[in-house]
């Protein structure tokens, strides 16, 4: 093996970047050349495939992709110079200690933020996008990439995805970066990054196998086979996509889901497009950054913080959840964040399982009344039993994105059931709801970015319903009974077919 340059810190003292190795100076001239060049392909290309697009629209909108050519035109130049500046920029970045991180970055303060603008939500939905199309099937090379460079820094830097120079949200970033100095409105902007994810980004697999063989040859870890399970990190580390890239062969569908309409009777989840999953990705983030704020350990927990409103059904596992379900990460499983042993006997639970099983727990409401027994439960713990009473041997492990959807769920209902002005007979009833809204959210991700959605809209107006009734007016009240009769409709009725609730809806 070829023998390592011994990193020293820039001058500047304590804290300060450390100066590239070789190899990796080798990799960055490598992906620089390769992703400029594929650049420059993509904007050889766009004056045609915005005319294209130009001559399909009617007079008052093609002005809008004219004004986006000329603009490309006149800023082609420092736009394929910002780009290569911005990605070698990723390089020095990686090698920037924690200490020097915190001080570039800074401590945001919670009075400092604000709502993001509606623009910069779409961009930022967009790139997250891109990188789990571009991400999925490279998660273990990127793995190994970061591993090289951890040995590379002598660990002295903390490889994770936020400064994984090849990590492919951040690559899309450098490229809307240098977008954000040109003159394009919003639509126009997200063209231009679909153009770059389908010329570019559609090669970042490459570029990591490309780096992975460029620092392999020059002898760093040359011989590694498979890449160490990470222990002792903080769960939620890394940027884009951490905790959101599943396992398995049933990640990628869990990542599609239907966008607005059922699955098929007796098919569980449906698949879908992902660009209808946008909401559903950032909540993801933030999830991930959520369990990066907890205890440290070698995989995201599982669940975020539980809920804890008054009569909420606690979904999501706290930080020592007592269910016996363990989270699969990165193709790992893990229990309480620790991941399991390799010849732990693991049972991968499906959405589509998911799907089923929450249907047969859906049919035993029917022997529960809307007392305090309805409002306390666990549906993990709940899945856990079912599961356990058809094979106590191994443990059951759901996706990643499934717990995702447990825990956000369990959020969405914690939210309304703490509304003081809501009647505890009325959270009672209202409660018992999370099971059939669980299916709802598995099946159609869209659930939660969508505000028209019929099971929300009816969620939203059975509760707003039940702050109007007063427990003196009595069970015989006729606001009483309509929300009495559209849970139980939902309960006893709601199996694949979403429409329900928009009758349900309509009739209320």
């Amino acid at each position: 093996m070829s023998k390592v340059t011994r990193l020293k810190p820039l001058e500047g003292g304590k804290g300060r970047a450390l100066s590239l190795p070789r190899p990796l100076e080798r990799v960055r001239e490598r992906i620089t050349e390769r992703a400029g060049g594929l650049l420059a392909d993509m904007l050889d290309g766009a004056d045609d495939t915005l005319f294209d697009l130009a001559e399909k629209e009617t007079d008052s909108e093609r002005d809008r992709y004219f004004d986006a050519m000329r603009e490309l035109r006149l800023q082609r130049g420092a736009l394929e110079t910002g780009f290569r500046q911005a990605l070698g920029n990723l390089f020095q970045d990686s090698a920037r200690t924690p200490d020097d991180r915190e001080r570039a970055t800074g401590k945001v303060a919670v009075e400092d933020l604000a709502l993001v603008k509606h623009e910069e939500l779409e961009t930022t939905v967009a790139l997250d996008n891109l990188a789990r199309r571009a991400r999925k099937g490279h998660d273990e090379a990127l793995r190994a990439f970061q591993h090289r460079l951890e040995y590379l820094f002598e660990s002295k830097v903390d490889v994770t995805e936020r400064n994984n120079p090849l990590e492919p949200r951040n690559l899309a970033a450098c490229f809307s970066a240098c977008l954000e100095r040109l003159s394009l409105d919003i639509r126009a902007r997200l063209i231009v990054l679909k153009l770059f994810e389908r010329v570019v980004m559609d090669e970042a697999g490459a570029m990591v196998d490309e780096a992975n063989q460029v620092l392999a040859d020059a002898g760093v870890l040359p011989d590694m086979k498979t890449v160490p399970v990470p222990r002792g990190r903080p769960a939620g580390e890394g940027g884009a996509g951490a905790g959101t890239s599943g396992s398995g062969a049933s990640a990628a569908p869990e990542q599609s889901r239907a966008a607005g309409g059922s699955p098929s009777a007796g098919e569980g989840p449906a698949a879908a497009p992902a660009g209808d999953n946008a909401m559903f990705g950032v909540l993801q983030e933030l999830l991930t950054t959520l369990r990066g704020l907890g205890p440290a350990g070698g995989a995201p927990a599982s669940g975020a913080p539980a809920p804890t409103g008054a009569g909420a059904p606690v979904a999501g596992g706290g930080a020592a959840p007592t269910s016996g379900m363990a989270i699969m990460h990165n193709g790992v499983a893990h229990l309480n964040g620790a991941p399991l042993t390799a010849d732990a006997p693991v049972q991968a639970v499906s959405s589509q399982d998911l799907f089923g099983l929450l249907t047969r727990l859906q049919r035993l409401e029917h022997a529960l009344e809307g007392g305090a027994d309805a409002q306390d439960r666990s549906v993990k713990d709940e899945l856990s039993d079912l599961l356990e009473s058809e094979n106590s041997e191994a443990i059951h492990a759901l996706d990643q994105a499934d717990d995702d959807v447990i825990n956000l769920v369990a959020m969405l209902f914690d939210f309304i059931l703490d509304d003081e002005g809501l009647p505890s007979e009325i959270k009672a009833l209202i409660g018992r709801l999370q099971i059939p809204l669980l299916k709802v959210a598995i099946a159609d991700k869209t659930f939660f970015s969508n505000e028209e959605h019929d099971a929300r809209l009816l969620l939203n107006t059975l509760a707003r319903a039940g702050c109007q009734w007063d427990p003196q007016q009595g069970y015989d009240d006729e606001t009483y009974q309509r929300i009495d009769r559209a849970v139980h409709a939902i309960i006893d009725d709601y199996d694949e077919d979403a429409a329900l609730f928009s009758e349900l809806l309509a009739e209320f």
